[in-house]
Formats: C-alpha cells, sequence, structure tokens
C-alpha cells in the first residue's frame, strides 16, 4: 500500500498490457509516483484508484530503463491515439499507453527530471523557491474566493477517507474514461468548510514547473487527435492548464490591487502599469489615478472583447483546417476585484524575442500577405467577409479579419501569434443610426451568432477600413446593416418566442445571460426582450438583470472614486470603510424611502435607459422581486452577504452583514467539443461537462459552497432521476443541496431533485410520503418563495413533484389538491393560454376522472384541447387529450363521442409515431374498447353496424398481435414500453411544468399473456363474422360437439402457423379451404376453437 510518508508526485490512469500473442490485451491501471527512500522514486502499479490496497508491482527508477517508443509490434492492439512507452526493471519489461501524447510527454517530463540528478544553479534554486512559495500561498489564502483550477492533479489521502468511511457511499459517481470526476467521498464533503480544510490539510500540494506558462500553453493546443477520445481528453487537460493559470493569476491580481489601494508596490513593484509575477504579465486595464468613468468603462470593454476573440480563435484554429494551424493565440485572463480590472498574459518574451511581422497601422506599417493569408480560414469559420484595404496611396492588402490585428513571430520557436483582436467582428448596427457619426465601435455581434448566419459579413463594415473603393465600402456597410436587422428584427424575435414557449427555462437573471449569449444575443438587447416577452417571470428576470448591470456600474464607479481618495491621502485600514460603503449601497438601492427613490431617479435610472433602451419607471423598480436582485447584485458587484433569509427588504436599510469582496475571473474556454454530435452516451456527455467544469475549479474551490457548481450537480442528479438510478441522483442532489447557497434558488433546485430521488427509494408508499419528503418539500418551497415570490415557477415545480409522489402512494386526492396550487400558478405566471397550463389542465383532467368528477374532467380536457388548438401545438399533445376525451366519454357513457376521440387520437399517432410504437398500440386497444362496448353483452343476431365495429376492431386488435410478435422476437424494446429520449441540459435544471401525457401511465407494459386474450378475442369476433352457411354450420356443430382430444404434436403446429401470421389471416386461410371441401380444414378449424374457446383443453399422451 501507499504509505502516508510516501507523498505522491503524480499519479493517473494509463494502459497496461497484458499477456501475450493472441491472448494480449490492453487493460486500465493506476499508476503513482511517489518518493523512494533518500532521493530515488518509485511507481506503484495498482488495478484500482485506491490506493490503500498493496500494489500489483513496484518499479525503482533508478533501477529501470525507459522507452518512450518501445517496440512498436507490441502495441498493435492499441486503439489510435494512444501513445505506448515502455518501462524495463525489476527482471521484466512492462508494456504501457497513456491515451495522448500530450499525457505521456506530461509523465516522461517527471520521469526525466527526477532520474537524473544535478546540481542546480543559484539562479535556479531561486526561481524554484520564487514558483514554489507562490503556490503554497494561494493554495493557503482562505479569503481567496477561487472559480479555477489548481495545479494539482493528486487525490485524496485515502487514510483520511478510511476515517471517516461512515460519511461515503458505495454508489459508483460518474467517470470521465476510468477517471472519477467526484468520489462518493468527496460529494459528501460539499459544502462542510471544516471537513475541506482538514483534506486540504492532508493532501499533498505538488505543484509541477508551470514556469513557462506560453511553451506548456502552445504543446497543448498543438497537439494533434486522430480519435474523438483523445480530443475530449486534450480538451479536459487544456481546461486544467488554463485554470492553473488563472488560479495564479487571480492571486496576484488580488494583491497587486490590495497593494494598489493602499499606495504600497513591496510586492508588486509597477512600471507602466504592469508588473511581472512567476512567469506572467499583470497590467491595469487602464490608468485609473487619471481616467474618467466613461474611458474606464471603454477600456474595461475593449479587454472583454479581446478575451472574447481569443477565446473565438482557438476554437477556429482547433476546427479548421491544417492551413491555420500555424497561429497561436495568448494565454490570458481577467480579474475584477474591488472596480478594477487586471489583465494576465503568460509571459511570451520580450521585444527581442518578439517580431512584429504584420500590422497595418501607417505609424509602424508591416506587411506580410502570406502570414494573412493564414487567418483566411478563420475569417471563414465565423462568415467574415474578405476585403481590401488601403494602406497608402500605392499599396492595398486583402484581410480576411479586422485590419487592425496584428501577428508577431517568435524568433526562438518561429511561432506566429495572432493578437489585437478586440476589433475582429463587426459592429452591431442599430436601424436608426442612419449616418457614421452615430455608430458605436463598442456594440459587437457575437461569434455565436456569426457561426449561424447565413452570410458574409465584414469585420470592419461602417468602418473607414471596410474597402478600398467606394462600392466595395457600400456593399460591405450593406453586410453589417443587414446583419444587425436580421439580429433585432428575426434571431431575437425567434429566441423571445422560445423563452415564452419555456423551451429555453432560465431560472434566474444569470442563467438567462448564458442562454443569451449560447445563442449569439448580446445582454444590451435586455431591454428589447423585456418590451416584447409576454411572460410575467421573463421580463421580471430581464428587469432584475438590467438593474443589477446598471447598479454594478455606479457601485465599482464610486467605490473606485473611494479607494483612490484614501489612497491620495494615505490611508491603509479602509476594510471597515469599504464594508459599511458596500452594505450602505446596497440598502440605498434595495430599500425603501426618499434615499431609496433618489438613487432610482438620479443614479439607476438614466444609464439603465442608456444602456439597454428601457424606459423603466418607479413603479416598475418597486415591483421588482428585491430578494432575487439581491443575489444578482451580489454576483455582478463582487460583493459577498451573509447567507440567510432574515433579510426585511421594507424597510429603509434591508442589509447590513456584509462579509467581503469577492473577486470574479474571466477566462479562456479551451477547446469545447460538440458532444451532441459524437456517438457519446447521455450519461458520458454528462461527465465530459462535469470533468470541465471541476478541473476549472481546482483543488481549492473543488468543495467549497457555489452555486454554479450546484446546477451543475443538479443537472446530474436530473439525470439519473429521470433514469430510475435514485441512489445516484440522491448522491448528487444531496452534495448540491449542500454547496448551494441556502437562500439561493439553485439551492430549490436541488432539493426538487433531492425529492424525486428519495421517493424513488421509497420502500413503501402505501402510507404516504416520508417525513424527510415532506420537511425538504417544505424547505424548497420556502427558499424558491423566498427566492421570487408566492406565484415563481419553482413554487409551481416543486407542488407538481408532491402531485406525482401522492398519486405514487395511492392519494389520488392529495395528489389533485398540489396539482391545483402548480395549476393556478401555471395560470398567474404563464397565462391561461399557455401550452404548460394547457399541459397542467389535462393531467388535472386525468386526477379528476380517477375521482369520479368526469364533467369537471371534462371541462378541463376541453379548455387543454382549445389551447393546444390556438397554439397549434404538437400533434402528439392534441392525441394525448383525445385519449383522456375518450376515457371520460366513455364513463359519462356517451360511447360514440368515446369512438371518435379514440379513432382521432390512434390516426394521429399512427401518423407520428408509426405501428411500432407502444402508444400507438395503447390507442388501439382503446379504440377496440371502445367500439366493443356497446355490444358487450349481446348476443342475438349481429347487424351491419355491429359487423362493421367487429371488424374495426380485428383490425385494432391485430396491429397489437404484430407489435407483440416483433417484441417477442427481440425487434422492439423487450419491455414493451418506450425509450426515453436523450434529456438535453436544458431541460433538466427548472422541469417547471409536468409531461403532457398523464401520470396514470399511458403506454403500459405490454405482457406476453397479452397475445393469448388478444387471439381468443380475434377468434371469437372472427367466428361470429362468418357469413358462409356451411362455415357456419360446421362452427354451430363444434360448439354443441363438446371438446375433442388433440394430438400434442398437431397442437403445437397449429399453434405455431396462427401465430406466424395472425388470427385473422390464419381463419380466412381455413375458411377459404372449407369453401373448397379440405377435410383438413375442418379438423383445423376444430382445433383452433377448442384451444381459443375452451377453458381446458385435452392432448393426447
Amino acid at each position: 500500500m501507499l504509505s502516508q510518508d510516501a507523498k505522491p508526485i503524480k499519479q493517473g490512469w494509463v494502459l497496461k498490457k497484458a499477456g501475450s500473442g493472441f491472448l494480449a490485451q490492453w487493460k486500465t491501471k493506476y499508476l503513482v509516483l511517489c518518493p523512494y527512500r533518500d532521493s530515488d522514486l518509485q511507481l506503484l502499479v495498482f488495478d484500482q484508484r485506491d490506493t490503500s490496497k498493496p500494489p500489483k508491482h513496484r518499479i525503482i527508477l533508478s533501477e529501470a530503463r525507459i522507452d518512450a517508443h518501445g517496440q512498436m509490434g507490441a502495441f498493435k492492439l492499441l486503439a489510435k491515439g494512444a501513445t505506448p512507452f515502455t518501462i524495463s526493471g525489476n527482471g521484466r519489461k512492462f508494456y504501457f499507453a497513456t491515451h495522448t501524447k500530450i499525457e505521456l510527454d506530461d509523465w516522461m517530463q517527471y520521469f526525466e527530471i527526477k532520474r537524473r540528478p544535478r546540481q542546480a544553479t543559484q539562479s535556479e534554486n531561486w526561481d524554484t523557491r520564487s514558483v514554489y512559495s507562490v503556490a503554497t500561498e494561494y493554495q493557503h489564502d482562505d479569503d481567496c474566493v477561487s472559480v479555477v483550477s489548481g495545479m494539482t492533479r493528486m487525490t485524496t489521502n485515502t487514510r483520511y477517507e478510511d476515517d471517516v468511511k461512515s460519511a461515503v457511499s458505495n454508489v459508483d459517481t460518474l467517470s470521465f474514461y476510468a477517471d472519477p470526476i467526484l468520489t462518493p467521498y468527496e460529494l459528501s464533503l460539499m459544502g462542510d468548510t471544516q471537513k475541506d480544510k482538514e483534506l486540504k490539510r492532508r493532501t499533498p500540494v505538488v505543484k509541477p514547473h508551470y514556469n513557462q506558462w506560453n511553451e506548456k500553453y502552445q504543446q497543448l493546443l498543438s497537439a494533434k487527435c486522430i480519435t474523438e477520445e483523445a480530443s475530449l481528453q486534450k480538451d479536459i487537460q487544456l481546461v486544467e492548464f488554463i485554470g492553473d493559470f488563472q488560479e495564479v493569476a487571480s492571486f496576484h491580481a488580488k494583491n497587486m490591487i490590495d497593494e494598489y489601494h493602499i499606495g504600497l508596490s513591496n510586492s508588486y513593484p509597477l512600471k507602466d502599469l504592469q508588473c511581472h509575477k512567476d512567469g506572467m504579465t499583470l497590467r491595469f486595464a487602464c490608468n485609473y489615478d487619471e481616467m474618467k468613468p466613461a474611458d474606464v468603462d471603454t477600456n474595461h470593454c475593449r479587454a472583454s472583447d479581446e478575451l472574447r476573440a481569443v477565446n473565438a480563435v482557438t476554437q477556429a484554429i482547433a476546427e479548421t483546417l491544417d492551413q491555420s494551424k500555424s497561429l497561436h493565440t495568448l494565454l490570458m485572463a481577467l480579474v475584477d476585484y474591488k472596480g478594477f480590472r487586471v489583465i494576465c498574459y503568460a509571459d511570451i518574451g520580450n521585444a527581442t524575442n518578439m517580431q512584429v511581422i504584420h500590422d497595418l497601422n501607417p505609424r509602424r506599417l508591416k506587411i506580410d500577405e502570406k502570414a494573412c493569408e493564414l487567418t483566411n480560414a478563420i475569417g471563414q469559420f465565423y462568415n467574415l467577409q474578405s476585403h481590401t484595404v488601403q494602406v497608402n496611396q500605392d499599396r492595398r492588402v486583402r484581410v480576411y479579419l479586422a485590419a487592425n490585428a496584428e501577428i508577431h513571430m517568435d524568433r526562438h520557436s518561429n511561432q506566429l501569434y495572432l493578437t489585437s483582436l478586440r476589433d475582429m467582428f463587426p459592429i452591431d448596427h442599430y436601424t436608426n443610426e442612419d449616418h457614421l457619426g452615430q455608430v458605436n465601435p463598442e456594440h459587437r455581434l457575437r461569434p455565436e451568432f456569426l457561426r449561424v448566419y447565413q452570410g458574409n459579413v465584414c469585420a470592419d463594415g461602417l468602418l473607414p477600413a471596410s474597402g478600398a473603393s467606394r462600392a466595395e465600402k457600400e456593399e460591405n456597410d450593406a453586410q453589417v446593416i443587414k446583419a444587425g436587422r436580421f439580429l433585432r428584427e428575426t434571431w431575437i424575435p425567434s429566441f423571445i418566442q422560445s423563452l415564452d414557449a419555456m423551451e429555453v427555462r432560465p431560472f434566474d437573471s444569470y442563467s438567462l445571460t448564458l442562454e443569451m449569449h449560447k445563442r449569439g444575443v448580446n445582454v444590451r438587447y435586455l431591454g428589447l426582450i423585456c418590451h416584447k416577452s409576454s411572460i410575467p417571470f421573463i421580463r421580471n428576470i430581464c428587469l432584475i438583470e438590467m438593474v443589477a448591470r446598471t447598479a454594478k456600474h455606479v457601485f465599482r464607479t464610486r467605490l473606485r472614486e473611494a479607494i483612490l481618495h484614501f489612497k491620495s491621502v494615505g490611508a491603509t485600514n479602509i476594510d471597515a470603510e469599504m464594508r459599511g460603503y458596500g452594505a450602505s449601497f446596497f440598502s440605498s438601492v434595495l430599500g425603501v424611502g426618499d434615499k431609496t427613490k433618489h438613487m432610482f431617479e438620479s443614479r439607476l435610472r438614466p444609464l439603465l435607459v442608456k444602456k439597454f433602451g428601457y424606459p423603466i419607471n418607479w413603479r416598475q423598480f418597486t415591483g421588482i422581486n428585491k430578494h432575487a436582485l439581491f443575489h444578482a447584485m451580489q454576483y455582478h458587484c463582487g460583493v459577498i452577504f451573509d447567507d440567510s433569509m432574515d433579510y426585511d427588504f421594507d424597510v429603509s436599510i434591508p442589509v447590513e452583514r456584509f462579509l467581503g469582496f469577492q473577486h470574479r475571473v474571466k477566462t479562456l474556454q479551451g477547446t469545447p467539443r460538440d458532444v451532441s454530435r459524437t456517438g457519446l452516451k447521455e450519461e458520458e456527455r454528462l461527465a465530459y461537462m462535469l470533468q470541465r467544469h471541476f478541473k476549472m475549479l481546482g483543488s481549492k474551490s473543488k468543495l467549497v459552497p457555489s452555486n454554479l457548481s450546484a446546477q451543475y450537480l443538479t443537472t446530474v442528479a436530473a439525470y439519473f432521476n429521470s433514469t430510475n438510478r435514485y441512489e445516484e441522483a440522491r448522491l448528487y442532489a444531496q452534495a448540491a443541496c449542500s454547496i448551494a447557497n441556502k437562500n439561493h434558488i439553485v439551492s430549490s433546485l436541488a432539493s426538487a431533485q433531492h425529492l424525486d430521488a428519495l421517493a424513488g427509494l421509497q420502500s413503501t408508499t402505501m402510507g404516504g410520503p416520508d417525513p424527510t419528503i415532506l420537511s425538504i418539500y417544505r424547505q424548497a418551497l420556502l427558499v424558491g418563495q423566498w427566492h421570487w415570490g408566492q406565484d415563481s415557477l419553482m413554487s409551481m415545480c416543486l407542488h407538481d413533484k408532491m402531485s406525482l409522489i401522492y398519486h405514487k402512494a395511492k392519494d389520488t386526492k392529495q395528489a389533485l389538491e398540489h396539482h391545483k396550487m402548480s395549476l393556478e400558478i401555471a395560470e398567474k405566471s404563464l397565462g391561461k393560454t399557455h401550452f404548460i397550463t394547457a399541459g397542467y389542465l389535462t393531467r388535472a383532467g386525468c386526477y379528476l376522472s380517477n375521482l369520479g368528477f368526469i364533467e369537471e374532467a371534462i371541462l378541463h380536457l376541453t379548455q387543454a384541447a382549445e389551447v393546444f388548438t390556438s397554439l397549434q401545438a404538437s400533434p402528439s399533445l392534441i392525441a394525448e387529450v383525445h385519449y383522456y376525451f375518450a376515457d371520460c366519454l366513455s364513463a359519462r357513457g356517451d360511447i360514440d363521442g368515446a369512438i371518435h376521440h379514440a379513432q382521432k387520437c390512434r390516426k394521429i399517432r399512427e401518423r407520428i409515431y408509426g405501428l411500432s410504437d407502444p402508444r400507438v398500440m395503447d390507442s388501439c386497444r382503446q379504440t377496440a374498447k371502445m367500439i366493443l362496448a356497446p355490444f358487450q353483452d349481446y348476443k342475438g343476431v349481429l347487424t351491419p353496424p355491429m359487423k362493421q365495429a367487429y371488424r374495426e376492431a380485428i383490425q385494432c386488435h391485430e396491429k397489437v398481435f404484430r407489435y407483440l410478435q416483433s417484441k417477442k422476437k427481440g425487434k422492439l424494446n423487450k419491455r414493451g414500453t418506450i425509450r426515453k429520449a436523450p434529456v438535453q441540459e436544458k431541460e433538466l435544471l427548472l422541469t417547471c411544468g409536468p409531461l403532457v401525457q398523464s401520470p396514470f401511465g399511458w403506454a403500459p407494459p405490454l405482457s406476453a399473456s397479452l397475445l393469448h386474450k388478444l387471439t381468443k378475442e380475434i377468434v371469437s369476433m372472427k367466428l361470429n363474422l362468418a357469413d358462409a352457411p356451411r362455415i357456419r354450420e360446421i362452427i354451430r356443430m363444434f360448439r354443441v360437439k363438446g371438446p375433442e382430444i388433440f394430438d400434442a404434436e398437431e397442437a403445437k403446429q397449429t399453434i405455431l402457423r396462427m401465430a406466424a401470421v395472425s388470427p385473422s389471416v390464419y381463419l380466412d386461410d381455413i375458411f377459404h379451404r372449407i369453401n373448397h371441401n379440405d377435410t383438413s380444414a375442418v379438423n383445423e378449424l376444430a382445433m383452433v376453437m377448442t384451444l381459443t374457446e375452451r377453458e381446458t383443453v385435452g392432448i393426447a399422451q
């Protein structure tokens, strides 16, 4: 086993060859590299990640030989992309392989450094101490609220895990290619700060030598991946490295700003507003001592545009052809703290190393058309139109991005770096701007929109560099105007429509902005969305986000002014004043009284109209949900208040418990893969999503409270609930509840999934929900109502979940009561003509019908049908309403109406689902039942309408019979139920509103015993429909004669022949043969009648 003193240096999953020849196979092993004796190292090989057990092999590196290539013939069975290496030691040769070449290079770096001891120079020792001292500081900086990853890949100490084994579940958690993302033990620690600190104290923190950030980053970006698996793993390693960078950068930026506040520069000496630390350059976004607030905002906006463009170019390089692979981008991050912004770059060398080879600025003109052509693929990726730039009187240059983009070359590596990208995307032109003087160059189209826009747009449109000739300029300017008009008149209205239809379901203002950015909609269009949305909940979210962002601008401006004032007078202890100012500002926005009204009229309202173009009034402002606004302001302003629900926003000073400032980091996103286009299963997609998030967080912030982490864990819990894996769902939901703020809506979302999991795990439901379930429901409801009010969609969702839990407990009355509460909220918050409201009406009709309130059930179903029809809803929804209508009308005695709705439902389902769907089979059974209901006890002569009814019923039964036969042969889902469609992430978070389908199960499993019942019914009706006198006489004779004894083999063959086709087809063949005097057909008919009409059948022994 791994001793407590042997702290791991590196560990991870690899492949190891077992066996030889045709018996050879590659198995996953876990390697741990740790110290051995004095200065040696040992490599331990484990079968599992549990290092508390003895290792399978132990290799002393000083006695081993490592070959990074090995004999290629020994690696024939490896998958593409895997990179082999061999280690010879202990008298044998071990064959290993990593999943990517990047992983092998990482392992070899440790092997070579540790196996080759050397004497370091004094300067090298100083560098090592510097890096490690910084790493130790920011790893233990408890005041630093990090949102990024640490540099280590170490796992928890297994000895410490054994001490709290009782807290660890035995349930398997999500893994990304055999690497657990969060162990059950880590999930149990979520939100427990004391245990988290103890875990960090006992967990070894080892930092690799990442002093050369840029070199390692470019190496990761340039790695070629042959397989999709290698691409996914490359992306995970890339975001982990980016997290390493930004964690160090945020630590330095925070301290740099703090020293700047008090006028000191001991640790961070500034030269031209920047300093160098640990292989990175940190620079203030502007000169805050001299610039006006408007200029500060402009510089902040430009920095954000640069980061967005670098992200976009990195993604384009990763997905375009090889012609753009020789271009590189910078590793950077933006850190906002106390109103200041620091831009952090990885050092790429000094001015003597970097040479500008392409720059169209007339004052430093450098032209390299060959290098510029490399950007062509990037421009095509974002539908950017190439254009000609007149650089001087005699020279024109064709460019593919913005004219001010620059290309630098590193003299040492000959790598080309694409920089100055902030103007890469075209200007977003407003239709009411009639001339160039009104164009705002800070308003740009988003790359997500350009990717889906069906047209080419010039990056320099509406700017002097948009073309070399007048005709070209006019054409390029017209392209930009057309794109902006399409965004506002077509694209944004379609997004609003999806919001109103709840196809996109944001649960707070932050999630709304994420959805906007995913679809390429700028935040400045919040006012347009608020104006055109018909849903009060969406309008409220938009107002909250607009006010919060406006308040952020005012708060940061005032905060900077106050800090600069303290700096000018030499104050050194300003924390108390800053905390008091923060609490006072929040009270002036969130409270009541003249002070709040003055803040709104003088500062918030004018700025909000300027930023968003929305004319908000005092009545609208006072109607905003202050609890949700409180959370949004904390996020945007970068402050933390006490996590409780004791705030009273009906007083002049509602908030006082100001805890401190929190820095925010904007960073690169790596090269995320579109997993929807891969062959990954839904669980593997979720694992990739979860791994990306927590690799970004790092070891320091992995287990600390975070609403964003809780959101991801809630998504996973919802997936496990949807697949009936309730134990896993409970584990992730509990972790989400523990890590979320107790007064935030995410906590209520996590509790909703916890409810589902506990209800699924409840062994018996006849006594009603477990008291724990009721307690969680009440607490979640309290949080949801605190955040959004009594009529919130979260409350609607929780009532709906409790309704289903009571239905599962066979308490339909309580289920209806909770469902009515959901229906009332839907009518108030979404409107009576919304399709979710129609879904609640449909389900209410099901409950009422089950309780015997048929007339009321029919009324609800009628309203639902009217709403669905007016909205031109999906035919599948309308079919469901017809299905329940048929049951209700049948119970009322209106058989003709029931048959009409049953037939309509069946025809719609057959058209959209085909004949191999259990929903269609359920409709066929319902239709047959309705058709035969009037003649159930009839014993007389068949009339023409009865004969027609029998024929239709036989047709329905025949379809079900063939379906069951196909299922029996393995052509369909064995259970006969519908396979659930892949659950999309957007559907997992809020899930407000029920499924339209009945809670009583519209597609019950079709058992094999149903075949015998269908056969008897089909044969009975077929015999009654026999018209030929001879056949009718034979049937009458056999019924009078009584049962006969048949040979077992003969009876078996008859059954097989009848099952091979169908009872109806088989009887038609018998009738045909009887009419042609085939005596064997008479015997077969007798056997069929005996097998289907008798309770017992005599078989000859």
